[in-house]
């Protein structure tokens, strides 16, 4: 072991040691580090369903948008069809 290492707690293998999570277990090697991630799975994880709720409410809307504006969107390009066949 050389002085740029330590040993994890928990698996016993050799880490940089300045590593604040094993690369061989996975262990987080402080506490602050490890409640801090698990906060953040957390919130990701409850953000996650309700990003995914949001983006749905937000296609919906915007499906029944233009499907709203379909007709005059039809009349305006009718027009312009018009005017453009309309002139010499």
């Amino acid at each position: 072991m050389n002085r740029n290492d330590k040993q994890c707690p928990f698996c016993g293998e050799r880490i940089n040691i300045n590593a604040l999570k094993c690369k061989h277990c996975g262990e987080w090697l402080d506490q602050t580090y490890q409640y801090h991630n698990n906060q953040y799975q957390t919130q990701s994880n409850s953000c996650g369903c309700l990003s995914i709720v949001w983006k749905t409410i937000v296609v919906v809307v915007t499906i029944v948008i233009v499907l709203a504006l379909l007709p005059v969107i039809g009349e305006i390009l009718m027009l312009f069809v018009l005017q453009q066949g309309a002139t010499p």
